[in-house]
């Protein structure tokens, strides 16, 4: 999932993987973790708003959900 992320294509934003993938645009960012002990992922995202905010970690939430399959892993229930 990481090296999906890593590799995929977001117009207009810097792309960083010193801890995870941090994917930083002009106004607003996603960091995109794996847990180190949880087959997880944490998603932090900050935005100009609050509402901002949780629009982009729910989009990120939802890439990461479709990238499961791909990656040949199996969803957490």
């Amino acid at each position: 999932v990481m090296r999906i992320l890593n590799d995929s294509s977001f117009p207009d934003a810097t792309i960083s993987s010193l801890d995870g993938i941090k994917i930083q645009w002009r106004d607003e960012s996603v960091l995109v973790l794996p847990d180190s002990f949880e087959p997880v992922f944490h998603v932090v995202a900050e935005g100009a708003n609050d509402a901002d905010a949780r629009r982009l970690a729910d989009e990120f939430r939802q890439r990461i959900e479709s990238l499961v399959p791909e990656a040949g892993l199996d969803p957490i229930s």
